[in-house]
């Protein structure tokens, strides 16, 4: 897990795929974004726009993302969130590897 703030140069040599990401991101207005899938370089990277109210930790479950890498960016208000080191002994409460749609989620595979 890499942690920074999108207006200061990265901490360190990320990979292509994740410059993308990041240039896309601090070249968006959001405001002038409606919820959707937005291609950057058309299906490798895409943007999930989505227009949320942020839950308390206790509703929420851990993830682990083990086919691709997100990127995970607030526009605006304020979210905490909790890490975990996937040592892959951690216990799955439910795998959901090859869903195809998970609560409007794409998933590549």
């Amino acid at each position: 897990m890499i942690f920074g703030h999108i207006a200061q140069p990265n901490p360190c040599r990320l990979p292509a795929a994740i410059e993308k990401g990041l240039d896309f991101l601090r070249a968006t207005d959001f405001n002038a974004l409606e919820p959707g899938v937005v291609e950057i370089d058309g299906k490798n990277i895409y943007a999930q726009i989505i227009d949320l109210t942020t839950r308390e930790a206790v509703e929420n479950r851990p993830e682990v993302h083990r086919r691709y890498i997100d990127i995970q960016f607030l526009a605006w208000g304020e979210e905490k969130i909790g890490i975990a080191i996937d040592t892959g002994n951690n216990k799955v409460s439910e795998s959901l590897l090859g869903k195809v749609r998970i609560s409007g989620e794409i998933l590549l595979g």
